[in-house]
Order: C-alpha cells, then structure tokens, then sequence
C-alpha cells in the first residue's frame, strides 16, 4: 500500500535532504498578535516572498524607516544577456510590490505610495 503524504511534509522531507532552510510561512492570523509598528511592518513585508519574479531571483530590497519603507532595485539580480532592458527586473519588483499592498489593503494599514528615486539612483 502506498502512504499518502501531505505537501508540507513533503516539502520539509526535501528541505532537510538537501540541506535547504525551510520554505517562510505567511499565517494571516500573526498579524494581530505583532505589537509594534516595525513588526507590523515586517510581517507586510513577507508578502513580497510570495511574488513571482524572474528566475524566482527576488530582485528587490526594502530600506525601513521608521513607518517609511522605501522598495529598491537590486541591480546584482538583472540577468543582462536574458533581460537586456531589464522589463522582468521591473516587472517583478511590482509584483514585489502589489503583493504588499495587497495585505497592506487586507489588514485596512494605510498606504502612501510615492514614486522615487531619480534615474540615476535607480538601485540599491
């Protein structure tokens, strides 16, 4: 008879195999129990994990601020023989960041967004 085993617990059999660290979780239900603002903020942030991105590279870097988050271009990810006008680099940075304001959103936080920065400073 062949056992039947859940997808997380084949996930965690894989992981410990190959020595990888286990895959984040997000629980909507954390998000009440954070205390602090710079936790809050954090726990939004993890949204970003699950956004698709080209060659799953995860291709962006958040500076923290205080209540201010600023969402930055990692320029070592851009592939520039595969990605030469880097439209998948950007592409991913906004699921990056629809993802965190969709629970943004989801938790009724308050979102200001402001595009930055000047051409030139384009990443982190």
């Amino acid at each position: 008879m062949i056992e039947r085993v859940s997808l997380p617990d084949r996930l965690s059999v894989i992981s410990e195999r190959w020595g990888m660290p286990p895959r984040p979780t997000v629980k909507p239900e954390n998000f009440f129990k954070l205390e602090n603002e710079a936790d809050q903020i954090a726990f939004l942030l993890g949204f970003a994990l699950l956004a698709p991105s080209y060659r799953n590279s995860q291709p962006w870097r958040f500076r923290i601020d205080g209540s201010l988050v600023e969402l930055w271009g990692a320029a070592e990810k851009i592939f520039p023989v595969s990605d030469t006008k880097q439209r998948q680099f950007f592409t991913s940075l906004g699921a990056a960041l629809e993802n965190v304001l969709i629970a943004a959103d989801y938790y009724s936080w308050p979102v200001e967004l402001e595009p930055f920065p000047e051409p030139r400073e384009r990443f982190l």
